[in-house]
């Protein structure tokens, strides 16, 4: 059985999904200049690996934090790209003209909500690394980043959870 193809749609991101994408925008240009700043004072190493517990357990080259602002960056990029086409995502329902434009709108409020939750995460690392290699911490805050983690499954599961409920309203 051969599925017909999802209408391709041009959706106009509405403010809500403007403010998410400039939030994330802000974030990661925000991080990746920290990084870029504090690259030259930090000391050689810094650290590398953070336990559950928020402990350093590894340290590495201080250019190793780069890493950080360059897959943060790609991440933001492609995420945002990818929701220029949401008739390419795989759904829970079949995609029909009916419903396309409300499911569209709902997977790439989604995908925003995800890159902007993921520039928070590389954020917050890189801020642990830089405060942590500067001496004014001694790890990474584990509360902080369990929530951020919880956050992240949780509007996915939030999505997922809505589409059950809701799978035969639209």
């Amino acid at each position: 059985m051969t599925r017909s193809k999802p209408p391709k749609l041009k959706l106009s991101p509405e403010p809500f999904d403007q403010l998410l994408d400039r939030l994330g925008l802000i974030i990661t240009v925000t991080y990746s200049l920290m990084v870029l700043i504090s690259i030259s004072v930090l000391p050689e190493q810094v650290p590398q690996h953070f336990n559950l517990s928020g402990e350093v357990t590894a340290t590495g080259s201080r250019y190793l934090l780069l890493i950080l602002p360059l897959f943060g960056s790609l991440t933001f990029i492609m995420l945002y790209f990818l929701n220029k086409a949401p008739h390419t995502f795989n759904y829970t329902v079949t995609i029909t003209e009916e419903n396309a434009e409300h499911e569209y709108r709902k997977a790439t409020r989604m995908i925003r909500w995800i890159n902007l939750i993921c520039a928070l995460i590389f954020g917050f690392v890189s801020f642990s690394v830089i405060s942590t290699g500067l001496g004014f911490t001694t790890g990474l805050n584990s509360f902080v980043m369990y929530f951020l983690m919880v956050s992240l499954f949780g509007v996915i599961g939030y999505y997922l959870i809505y589409d059950r409920i809701h799978k035969n309203r639209h």
